[in-house]
């Protein structure tokens, strides 16, 4: 009886996160048809060949995503949608540990994300406040990544 209580009480409000998925689904979808993923794509083919170029790229897109208001999972999708024909020419194993991170990253400081929104919620506390105490220690975390990337791409690739 409890245990129903609680349940109802705390997942009232999440209705709304199934439809944000659905409509990211289908907006990933729908932007791969337009001509925005292969701009993107040749932008990110420029700089294949400069690892570290890349990988900082790579930390920007999923920084820059994150604030602008996309979910992790979405913008590892369109990401993935945009390096999908370069993935013969990049050293897998570093990227992997860049990707990762800074997918994962954007889970201490984006507004928009369900932990920092369901956090903030609890503290009755602004999201951009909570991401304004998280995003050092989430770009030092990128950084100290894309630093263990190039150096394992330096010693084997």
């Amino acid at each position: 009886m409890l245990l129903t209580k609680s349940w109802k009480k705390h997942t009232s409000g999440l209705s709304n996160y199934f439809f944000m998925f659905l409509s990211a689904g289908l907006f990933v979808n729908m932007l791969s048809e337009t001509g925005w993923l292969l701009m993107l794509e040749s932008f990110f083919r420029e700089y294949i060949n400069a690892p570290s170029v890349f990988y900082l790229l790579t930390a920007a897109f999923f920084l820059l995503m994150s604030l602008i208001g996309f979910h992790p999972l979405i913008a590892i999708s369109l990401f993935s949608e945009i390096i999908y024909s370069m993935l013969n020419e990049i050293a897998i194993v570093p990227f992997t540990i860049v990707l990762i991170t800074c997918s994962l990253s954007t889970v201490m400081y984006s507004p928009f994300n369900l932990s920092v929104s369901l956090l903030s919620d609890e503290l009755k506390i602004n999201p951009y406040k909570i991401s304004s105490w998280n995003i050092g220690f989430a770009v030092f975390n990128i950084m100290v990544s894309i630093y263990a990337a190039l150096l394992i791409h330096s010693m084997f690739y």
